[in-house]
């Protein structure tokens, strides 16, 4: 992997589940690592979310591979919120290829 090419800074927000006293699990995201990435556009499309049409945009996004990252993290790029579909690990080029989709504007997700 060529250096040069991590031209984008990106936060990374945790997952962590808090569980009340009575049982109840909240999921909250705290502030992780920043870092650097190269993102590439990856498509998207139109989706029916509470029977209104809603735009789907999904990106990929390559950083090294010692950043600390996984499925039920978000990323936090421009503003933009995004949850983490795919994770591809290469240790040959020594970095990790993330698929993401942005959840900003979405109801159903926590602390989104």
């Amino acid at each position: 992997m060529y250096a040069g090419i991590l031209d984008t800074e990106i936060k990374i927000k945790k997952h962590q589940v808090t569980v009340s006293d009575f049982g109840d699990q909240t999921d909250t995201y705290t502030d992780g690592a920043t870092t650097r990435a190269f993102i590439e556009p990856s498509g998207g499309g139109r989706g029916d979310i509470n029977h209104e049409t809603d735009y789907i945009y999904r990106k990929r996004i390559t950083v090294r591979r010692y950043v600390d990252v996984d499925e039920f993290d978000r990323i936090v790029l421009n503003g933009q919120t995004y949850r983490i579909l795919s994770i591809e690990s290469d240790r040959i080029k020594n970095h990790k290829v993330l698929t993401i989709e942005q959840i900003d504007g979405l109801t159903n997700e926590p602390n989104g």
